[in-house]
């Protein structure tokens, strides 16, 4: 044993020795540079074919890659290091690794770690920064001095991205270029460098999404409606187009149809998809809301207007309430009911399986005790199979107990509540459903081609009250929705024409007394239903 590890010790010492045998310097290339302090030479190692540059200076040992086997070329290069570490000496900026564009890179991570424990950044966009600086920002400027990065090199870099393969886009290439600025932004401010480079400009195109016209609203919430409970599959199958650049394509069919190509996933269409495209339609909310939207964030007011206020979690900068149509109303309590109701049948027949059970280990045991006063004997104790019949019953009793009626307690969740302790996975599984709702409608891209997707509905809600509500101005639906006008202007009235409001832009302001908001029988009754406390 002591003679194993005696070996393991020496094996340990020889690689660590061979290691640095690698990076030492070969005696006969060390040459200083002439008309240089001694401490500024050039060398070679057996690790690369390169030259070396290596200065001593501010107590510290700095040593580059001159990147180049000729060594008039090295001599330039340890002469332009030597001008730089004694420049950023006399300005008092770091020298040596503190200076690299990576070791500020892992120190904005420590700063975001932080800033995700006190809750004002998200572990997603935490991770979305990694994956750009590892992708393509860190290979790109790891051999980059951080003083050394100017105009020209962010020109370059831009260039490099706009020609990858990949094709990225506008609006994430601007991504990029916005995560290199802040690395020269905490370079600038830890005084690693003295000034901020000019950065080239980066036009980003609106991308609007689409938004559905009345027509395609109804025949998506009726669709959504016929759906509910049906089956589909997302498949994979090959592509035999002739011009074709991936080798499968994704196609969606109704469960069990085919069996062509490998399946990725079952879908089930759930109601709750049919109230969410309602709900979204009139209450101004994002998809990222709906996975934070809990009972205990919704009031229902019922006085002159009848609408919710939603007091969600603060989201993009913005927390102020958000006030609903009254048609969101109607489906909040609709839903509502229909989740109380069905907690309630649920339990009913938990309890019938529950008394079924326990008829039945009666009914054994009194057999049992027949079968024994034949014979003069009395009953025993349980046998094997009754207790392990009781102790199920037992089981299913706590877990009753521990599954009351919470569906639609204020804690829970108003949309697919079962999936509490996963909410990212309930949102997937809604905009899952929703993709193959704009299958089975054809109404994936409107007439211009843009495409939709689940925020679409929220597109819907705000195109709406422009084209349809009287008297609306942008800051108050803005503030509402919680964003800005600019962005209502760019992102949503980016499709509205003045046609589109001809009464309104004829319109004369008058005097009138404020409406109350129309109900419907329906809403009336759920109204009344709430306040009666049966929802």
């Amino acid at each position: 044993m002591f003679y194993s590890s005696q070996m393991a010790t020496k094996k340990t010492k020889k690689t660590s020795a061979q290691k640095r045998y690698k990076t030492v310097p070969i005696p006969n290339t060390i040459t200083p540079v002439p008309g240089y302090p001694n401490k500024l030479v050039i060398y070679k190692s057996p690790s690369s074919p390169y030259w070396y540059a290596r200065y001593f200076v501010a107590g510290k040992t700095v040593k580059k890659s001159t990147r180049t086997e000729g060594k008039a070329e090295a001599l330039k290069f340890a002469k332009e290091l030597y001008d730089t570490l004694n420049y950023r000496k006399q300005q008092g900026l770091a020298i040596g690794s503190a200076g690299r564009f990576e070791t500020v890179v892992n120190t904005i991570y420590v700063d975001q770690q932080a800033q995700i424990t006190r809750g004002q950044l998200s572990p997603i966009t935490h991770e979305s920064y990694k994956y750009r600086f590892n992708k393509h920002i860190i290979p790109y400027f790891k051999d980059i001095e951080l003083e050394r990065i100017n105009y020209l090199v962010l020109q370059n870099f831009l260039n490099y991205l706009s020609t990858l393969p990949e094709q990225l886009r506008v609006s994430t290439i601007r991504l990029y270029m916005h995560q290199v600025k802040k690395v020269l932004i905490y370079a600038q401010r830890s005084e690693l460098i003295t000034h901020m480079p000019q950065f080239p400009k980066v036009g980003v195109k609106d991308n609007p999404r689409g938004y559905f016209t009345t027509r395609e609203y109804k025949s998506l919430a009726a669709r959504a409606r016929a759906l509910v409970g049906k089956e589909f599959e997302v498949r994979k199958v090959a592509n035999d187009a002739a011009d074709a650049v991936e080798p499968e394509i994704t196609v969606y069919q109704q469960l069990g149809k085919t069996d062509a190509g490998r399946q990725i996933r079952k879908v089930r269409m759930t109601r709750d998809l049919y109230e969410l495209i309602v709900f979204m339609t009139n209450s101004f909310i994002r998809p990222t809301d709906i996975k934070n939207l809990k009972h205990k964030h919704v009031d229902v007011l019922d006085d002159n207007h009848t609408y919710l206020r939603l007091n969600l979690p603060a989201s993009k900068k913005h927390d102020k309430p958000i006030v609903t149509m009254s048609k969101a109303v109607e489906v909040y309590l609709r839903h509502k009911k229909y989740y109380k109701e069905q907690e309630l049948i649920e339990q009913q027949q938990r309890e019938e399986q529950e008394a079924a059970m326990a008829a039945k280990l009666a009914k054994q045991r009194q057999q049992a005790s027949k079968r024994m006063a034949k014979h003069g004997m009395t009953i025993p104790t349980l046998t094997q199979r009754e207790a392990k019949q009781l102790r199920k019953q037992e089981n299913l009793s706590k877990k009753s107990s521990k599954r009351l009626p919470t569906l639609t307690a204020p804690e829970n969740y108003v949309f697919l509540p079962q999936y509490h302790s996963n909410r990212d996975y309930a949102l997937k599984q809604l905009q899952r459903q929703f993709d193959i709702l704009l299958w089975s409608t054809g109404l994936r891209n409107n007439v211009q081609g843009e495409d939709r997707s689940l925020y679409s509905l929220r597109h819907t809600c705000i195109m709406y009250r422009l084209m349809y509500g009287e008297g609306m101005d942008l800051l108050t639906l803005a503030r509402n929705a919680r964003t800005s006008p600019e962005m209502i202007d760019r992102f949503y009235a980016s499709k509205l024409k003045g046609e589109d409001n001809v009464a309104m832009l004829q319109s004369r302001r008058r005097r009138t007394e404020t409406k109350a908001t129309n109900k419907s029988e329906r809403l009336a009754l759920l109204l009344a239903e709430m306040k009666d406390g049966k929802i």
